[in-house]
């Protein structure tokens, strides 16, 4: 069997005890570095005989200084930050918490009853929606603007076609509105997935229910995405969405809608359903005097990117 050799680069005494000591410079220039050594009474001895410690906490550290969004963080694997920790007999070790990004995440997750998009959603702004020259949604993004410095109970009922970035919009504008003070509950509910959900626990379990519509006709701000893509059936318009709506509508809360249809054309579809011409007309009532109806114009999301 033939070896194998390698040619590993040789590094001489000189040229290592160079690294070591512009590493240390670096080490020792840090201001927090040298507040950790007057606080702990630590010399430079210390520190050379845990450079190691010192240089990977420096190097986590100026990472993170630099970091403007954790979509964008430099570090593999999770989003912690590195800090360091002495024992009463000075020996060192790694501490790892959340970065304050994945902290104001946290709390901002906290603000949802009901949740229903990824949780990349956090790492956009607002501003972000009109990346590749998306101008077309400005008109949405200053309402949205002007929604969180003024709230109203009127909310907004977003259409156009489908794939343009209505649910985009309206989830990165629901995390917009959970960062205000003002904010304390939301609920996001994807029509599709969640109204055949609740049809099945009003099969099965009425009580459960009869719970999760109270949530949702209470909660402060209620997110009802792609509305329309659901199954239209007499239980979605009848058990759901009315009693909903009027529930929001009488005690002055504000509703948020993405769909593919116009409040129009919503009643249109929904009146083909058994008995439905005179509840889509209900519908129709509701979504008009609750919410002002803006078309999202532009070409597909996906052509954007």
């Amino acid at each position: 069997m033939n070896s194998l050799e390698f040619n590993l680069p040789t590094i001489s005494i000189e040229e290592l005890n160079k690294i070591k000591k512009e590493k240390l410079e670096v080490i020792l220039d840090d201001e927090d570095i040298k507040g950790m050594m007057n606080l702990n009474n630590l010399d430079i001895n210390f520190i050379k005989e845990n450079i190691y410690y010192f240089s990977k906490y420096k190097e986590d550290k100026d990472l993170c200084k630099a970091c403007k969004d954790p979509s964008l963080c430099k570090k593999k694997g999770c989003h912690l930050s590195l800090s360091l920790a002495l024992d009463k007999n000075n020996k060192i070790s790694f501490i790892f918490s959340k970065c304050p990004f994945e902290k104001e995440t946290d709390k901002l997750k906290g603000k949802y009853l009901y949740r229903q998009f990824y949780d990349e959603i956090f790492n956009y702004k607002l501003s972000n929606c009109l990346d590749y020259f998306a101008l077309e949604r400005a008109p949405i993004i200053k309402k949205m603007m002007e929604f969180r410095k003024n709230p109203s109970e009127k909310g907004m009922y977003i259409y156009g076609s489908p794939e343009n970035g209505k649910s985009f919009i309206l989830s990165v504008f629901s995390v917009y509105l959970a960062k205000s003070d003002s904010t304390k509950e939301i609920s996001f509910i994807d029509c599709e997935t969640y109204f055949k959900s609740l049809e099945n626990n009003f099969n099965e379990d009425i009580n459960y229910f009869n719970f999760v519509i109270d949530e949702l006709k209470k909660t402060q701000y209620l997110f009802l995405d792609d509305l329309g893509k659901e199954f239209k059936n007499e239980f979605a318009i009848i058990n759901v969405l009315i009693p909903i709506l009027e529930y929001r509508k009488e005690n002055h809360l504000t509703t948020f809608i993405s769909s593919s249809y116009s409040i129009k054309e919503l009643k249109m579809a929904y009146s083909k359903i058994k008995n439905g011409s005179k509840i889509s007309s209900i519908l129709e009532e509701l979504l008009s005097e609750t919410m002002t109806s803006l078309k999202l114009a532009g070409m597909k999301f996906s052509n954007l990117q």
